[in-house]
């Protein structure tokens, strides 16, 4: 069982340290995808708390907002800080990655119905700062293996989202022999058809060439005085 962690707050004259600034190659998908995901798991503490700066202000402006805030943060604090169980419904454990997709959701819906146009104000300028800032930094050495063994282990909630999904996208959503996906199973259908169908032309081919040789009766054989008991030489016969 992986062990979970807390969040790491990163220094803050690291999290702004100019220097480290640089605008993204866009010709690059790959580079710039790998910038993203490194500064979003290695300074997801620092976006989450700059988050809760923003929700601040809709807390001020709509005092009703702080009691959902309360009580979105009692949810998650109960559901990854108290509660060690996993959480089952139906029978069926649900992973930790779900667990945490559906809170964000609710919270999120809640928090937004709450504090109307000052909480969706505050999401976005959140959500602003945190695109500009992973896209812009460049990457450390610290960061890089920090991010790469959080999405190995899955030790917090953004890391173990993006464990999920490099498991989802390496097996694939179908790739079980027992269901595999429409398209696959259509081609098995086909090779089968085809297989079964040169195997019967196959079959076909060497009954028909076989047929006249099994039609024709063999030769008789030479008969011989043993065998039919009839001898010339001594005018005796055996019938």
């Amino acid at each position: 069982m992986t062990k979970k962690k807390s969040l790491t707050l990163r220094p803050w004259s690291e999290f702004f340290e100019s220097s480290r600034f640089s605008v993204p190659s866009m010709t690059d998908d790959e580079a710039y995808s790998q910038r993203l995901v490194t500064n979003l798991v290695y300074y997801q503490a620092n976006y989450l708390l700059l988050a809760c700066l923003c929700l601040l202000y809709v807390c001020i402006a709509r005092p009703r907002f702080l009691v959902i805030v309360l009580l979105v943060a009692a949810a998650g604090v109960y559901l990854f800080r108290v509660r060690r169980a996993p959480v089952e419904v139906g029978g069926r454990l649900v992973p930790r990655y779900q667990v945490f997709a559906v809170y964000a959701g609710v919270a999120v819906v809640m928090l937004l119905v709450a504090g109307g146009m000052q909480a969706i104000a505050a999401l976005g300028v959140s959500s602003l700062i945190v695109l500009a800032h992973s896209s812009l930094r460049k990457r450390s050495l610290k960061a890089r293996g920090t991010s790469y063994i959080d999405r190995v282990t899955g030790s917090t909630p953004i890391g173990s989202a993006f464990k999920a999904l490099d498991e989802y996208d390496s097996d694939g959503p179908n790739d079980d022999e027992e269901n595999p996906a429409p398209a696959v199973r259509s081609e098995q259908a086909k090779f089968r058809s085809n297989f079964r169908a040169k195997m019967k032309a196959k079959y076909l081919k060497n009954r028909h060439g076989a047929a006249p040789m099994a039609s024709a009766a063999p030769p008789p054989p030479p008969a011989t005085a043993a065998a039919t008991g009839y001898a010339t030489n001594g005018h005796q016969h055996y019938y």
